[in-house]
C-alpha cells in the first residue's frame, strides 16, 4: 500500500531536479552554480535559489527565459515550475500538423522554397555561425578566456555582417518585383514616351512645311 503524504512532505520538486541536471552536465549548458543560472535570467542568487529549492518555482517571465536560455522546450520548463496551465496554452499554440511541423516552421519552409539561391547560402551560414557562437560561449562562460570574447566578438561582427548582407538583397527583392509588376501591367517607359513625343514633332513639322509650299 502506498503510504499517504503527510502535511509536512513537500512535493516532487521537477524545477531543482531539471537545475541540478543542468548544473551536472556543465559541458553542455555551460554553468556550474545556480548564481550564473540565476544572474543569466536577470534573478539574484538567493531569489532564485529559494523559487528553485523551497518553492520549486518560477514566475512565467523566468520560466520562458529559462527554456530560451538552455535552449529547452518552453512546455517542460513551465510544468517544472509548476505553471501547467500556461503550459497547457503554449501547447496548443505550438501544436503541430500533420507533417509534424509547427505553423510557423511550415511558413518558413515555404519562404525557404521561394528564396534564391544566395539567400538560402545566407541563411546556411547564419544558422552555421549561431550553433558555433553557442559552443563558444559555452567555452568561454566555463574558462572566462580573454582570447574567447576576442573570437566571439569577431563571430558576432561576422554574423551582423551577413544580416546586413540580406536586408540589402531582400531590398533588391522587393525593387525587382515591383519593376516586374510595372512590366506586366504595360507600364510605358520614359524612353519610350520621349521617343513617341519627338516623331510627333517632326511629323507636325513636315505638314507645315508641305502647307506652304503648296500656297
Amino acid at each position: 500500500m502506498a503510504k499517504p503524504q503527510t502535511r509536512n512532505e513537500r512535493p516532487h520538486n521537477q524545477l531543482a531536479e531539471l537545475i541540478d541536471d543542468v548544473l551536472h552536465k556543465k559541458k553542455e549548458y555551460g554553468f556550474s552554480t545556480q548564481q550564473e543560472i540565476g544572474r543569466a535570467i536577470g534573478v539574484d542568487k538567493a531569489t532564485f535559489s529559494r523559487s528553485v529549492q523551497d518553492h520549486g518555482t518560477l514566475t512565467v517571465e523566468q520560466s520562458l527565459r529559462l527554456a530560451h536560455l538552455l535552449r529547452m522546450d518552453p512546455v517542460s520548463i513551465l510544468r517544472a515550475a509548476r505553471r501547467g496551465d500556461l503550459a497547457d496554452v503554449v501547447a496548443a499554440m505550438m501544436h503541430t500538423t500533420p507533417s509534424a511541423l509547427t505553423r510557423g516552421e511550415e511558413e518558413h519552409l515555404q519562404l525557404w522554397r521561394q528564396a534564391s539561391p544566395t539567400t538560402k547560402i545566407s541563411i546556411r551560414s547564419t544558422l552555421s555561425l549561431d550553433v558555433v557562437m553557442a559552443e563558444v560561449l559555452a567555452h568561454v562562460r566555463a574558462s572566462g578566456s580573454r582570447r574567447g570574447m576576442q573570437i566571439l566578438r569577431r563571430l558576432a561582427r561576422q554574423d551582423r555582417a551577413i544580416i546586413r548582407a540580406a536586408g540589402r538583397e531582400d531590398a533588391l527583392t522587393k525593387r525587382a518585383k515591383h519593376e516586374l509588376r510595372r512590366y506586366t501591367a504595360g507600364s510605358p517607359t520614359p524612353k519610350t514616351g520621349a521617343t513617341d513625343r519627338s516623331s510627333g514633332k517632326r511629323r507636325g513639322s513636315a505638314s507645315r512645311g508641305n502647307t506652304k509650299s503648296r500656297a
